[in-house]
């Protein structure tokens, strides 16, 4: 299971690749970003299965788009959870055809669940 906390979020598309953070909170909350866009979220695991749906918006027009000239969108995911990390892809409806694929590995975990 992912545990709350922050992770680095590697994403690729054909288009292009990145990368940026992400914060899970209790009850599926995610909330993140990179240097040009905020992402804002929601995901549900039952075992190592993932499932989650993240608009992305961007904040700062000198940064290109993963998916070409969109500057909001929604992605929808699905993937597995393997020891901690998780490897989700999906698509984006504003950006038909285009794959996504993000690779999440642990940065920190709140104080209480590491004690």
């Amino acid at each position: 299971m992912l545990s709350d906390g922050l992770y680095r979020a590697r994403f690729a598309t054909p288009i292009g690749e990145g990368s940026g953070v992400v914060h899970f909170f209790g009850g599926g909350q995610i909330v993140g970003g990179d240097s040009g866009f905020s992402y804002v979220g929601r995901m549900k695991q039952v075992g190592p299965d993932i499932s989650a749906s993240i608009r992305v918006d961007q904040h700062d027009p000198g940064f290109a788009s993963v998916f070409g000239p969109v500057t909001s969108f929604t992605i929808n995911l699905t993937g597995r959870e393997d020891r901690g990390t998780a490897t989700l892809t999906g698509v984006s409806p504003h950006a038909p055809g285009v794959a996504f694929s993000v690779f999440l590995t642990p940065l920190a975990v709140p104080l209480s669940a590491a004690a």
